[in-house]
């Protein structure tokens, strides 16, 4: 038996996406998407990971489903990127002025 590797992103309240899965991360706000996402409902083809909250992006995935989180896109994508330490130390470290 093989083992897989898992990556996967959090889309929001502990709810989680398998990273070979995703499509596409798209805003929630284009009239073309909120069709989409109110057929896959119909579907029965949607997970709301939002817990009630406003919904902010929409992930698709190769099997049809539509998952719909209340972060944005720009965030989910950011998760997506591996960040290797020393760039984390890089960004988060005070600036110092050269004297």
């Amino acid at each position: 038996m093989s083992q897989q590797s898992f990556r996967s992103l959090n889309v929001g309240f502990n709810s989680y996406v398998d990273i070979k899965e995703i499509i596409a991360i798209v805003s929630h706000d284009s009239v073309p998407i909120k069709r989409l996402v109110q057929a896959a409902k119909k579907e029965g083809k949607s997970v709301d990971a939002s817990r009630g909250r406003r919904t902010r992006s929409v992930i698709l995935t190769d099997k049809g489903t539509l998952y719909l989180s209340c972060i944005q896109p720009e965030t989910l994508s950011e998760r997506m990127t591996p960040i290797s330490v020393p760039e984390r130390l890089i960004r988060w470290a005070p600036q110092r002025s050269k004297k």
